[in-house]
This record gives structure tokens, sequence and C-alpha cells, in this order.
């Protein structure tokens, strides 16, 4: 069986002494600290407060190959990180295959934990799930939302867990609607928003596909701020076709537009490493800009997961 890159731990090493430092200035506890970074160990490394997660990427990798991979990167972890071994946890992340498969359990351990994010607590599960809840990529897009939130109607779209909400609840917003079209994911926004806040009727949940729910939404509500990160690709059985955001992202933003305020903003982004903004007939009366630059932090400088605009009407 191949053994892990002798370069590895090294790297490693130096990383995590980096960004402890960094992370301590920053208040911050959960971050990014490997990511394919060396072609010979492809995997990517988070630490989370106080457990280790690793997603090993499984794209052409045998049976055998894996589980000597899994088996070394687990030793090894425990030991960089000076931490025990139950608390280092390995997945296997395959290429995307739609938002089902992102949706779909793992296990059913129901093991939670509290970690916090500028001051905000967030419930992460690190065994049941392909991700853990929170997507660290995006902490500083957070930030940003919760800086524009002040007195504002906030829309938040394919909500996820609803980190977004809860910054913009932090940033004073006057009523916040957060949408997403799986029931469990949207129970857990709630339980984040709860972990933060009082509840109030001013913020709204609403399990509903969000290409439905922006078209009849327009007739009904206009709001100052929208926060929209759609998946790459969605299969789910509750569409009546597959979305893909490559394809499909000018119809979703023109409907946006259609919702916001005049002077509101759009805050959208993509992970699609394939993606391409095209925006030829699509941005009328409107300002568009690329914040990339601004969005990704510094643990994710290397990977850049993300590409974002800020769209003003």
């Amino acid at each position: 069986m191949p053994q892990l890159d002798s370069d590895f731990k090294p790297r490693l090493l130096k990383k995590l002494k980096h960004l402890k430092k960094w992370a301590r200035r920053q208040s911050i506890s959960c971050y990014q600290v490997y990511d394919n970074d060396l072609e010979s160990v492809p995997c990517r490394i988070e630490w989370l407060e106080a457990k280790v997660v690793c997603w090993i990427y499984k794209w052409d990798l045998g049976t055998e190959v894996l589980e000597s991979l899994r088996d070394q990167l687990a030793t090894l972890l425990a030991d960089v990180f000076e931490c025990e071994s139950c608390d280092v946890i390995i997945k296997y992340r395959q290429k995307q295959q739609g938002l089902s498969s992102q949706y779909s359990k793992l296990g059913h351990q129901q093991q939670t934990m509290m970690v916090r994010e500028n001051g905000l607590k967030f419930e992460l599960n690190c065994f049941d799930y392909l991700d853990t809840g929170l997507f660290l990529d995006h902490r500083t897009t957070r930030k940003i939302c919760k800086e524009k939130a002040a007195n504002k109607r906030v829309l938040n779209l394919f909500a996820y867990t609803g980190s977004f909400s809860v910054y913009a609840r932090d940033g004073g917003a006057k009523s916040i609607t957060t949408v997403d079209m799986n029931k469990h994911y949207l129970e857990w926004a709630k339980r984040n928003m709860a972990h933060n806040f009082d509840s109030r009727a001013a913020d709204r949940f609403i399990e509903d596909n969000v290409l439905k729910f922006v078209k009849n939404e327009a007739k009904l509500n206009r709001y100052d701020l929208i926060i929209c990160d759609p998946p790459t690709f969605s299969n789910s059985k509750k569409m009546k076709s597959a979305f893909s955001v490559d394809d499909h992202y000018q119809a979703l933003i023109g409907d946006c537009l259609k919702l916001l305020s005049d002077g509101g903003e759009l805050i959208f982004s993509t992970n699609s490493k394939k993606f391409k903004w095209q925006s030829e007939g699509l941005l009328v009366n409107v300002n568009a800009k690329e914040i990339s630059a601004q969005t990704i932090p510094e643990d994710f400088k290397q990977s850049k997961p993300h590409r974002a605009w800020l769209i003003v009407k």
C-alpha cells in the first residue's frame, strides 16, 4: 500500500502553526487547514474547535488504497492536532451527484456540538451528514451580510442550516425569511437562530423549492437584501427538472431581482468550478460587481472554493 507523502506532515504542521495564530487574532475557532495541497494526498481537513474532520476525495482511488489512506490519516492527524483518535472524523467525498446526495444521511449518531464564530453560536453534526452544518468558506460573506442587514428585510435562499440568517439577525435585520426545501435543515436553521436569539414573528422559515418560491413570492413581497447561494447541481425529486447553476443562474438571478426593492442588494455566490459569468441581457438597471477577493477568507485563499457577486438594483 502507498505511504503518505513525506512532505505532507511538515506542510500540515507549518500551515497549522500559521493558522492557529491567525485564528486567535480573529477570534475564530473553526478553520480549514488543508485542501488537496498535494496531489498525492487528496483530502480536505478542517479544525472544528475540538475535532478534526477530514474528507478524502474518492475520485479514482480503489478500496484498498482508500482504507490504507484512511488509517494513515487517522493516526497522523491525531498526532498533528494533538487530539484523541476519537476526535478525528474521516469521510469520503465523491464527485458531486446532486443536492439529494448532500442531504443523505451517513449515520444516526445524533452527536452535535456547539461552535462559535464571530460571537455567534452554531450547532454542528460531524458524523451523520457529508457536511457538518457550517460552510467555513463563507465566514467573511456572512460578516458582509451582517454589515448590510440593519433595518433590512432579508431573504436567505438555499439557506441550508441558516447561518446567513443568524448573521442578519445579529446585524439588526427588520425581518428575515429563510427558505430551504429540506425540512431537516430548515429545523436545524431554526435551532441555530434559537441558540442566539429569542423568536419573533418577523422571522419566517419556509420549506419550499426555492426556484418555485422566488416566482410566487414576486407577487407578494419585496426584500432589501437577498442572499442566494445555490447548489452547483440539484436533481431533487421535489423539483420538476434538474437544476444546474452553470445553465440556469441567469433565470434565477432574474427572479431574485424581481423581489428586490429599489436600491436593494443581492449577494450571489457559487462553488461551481466551471462557472462563467455573463450578464448580457440580464442586468438592466442594476450594478453587478464580483467580490470574490473580499469574501474568501485567509484559510481558503489557496483553494478558492467559491465566487461571489454583489448586485445592486
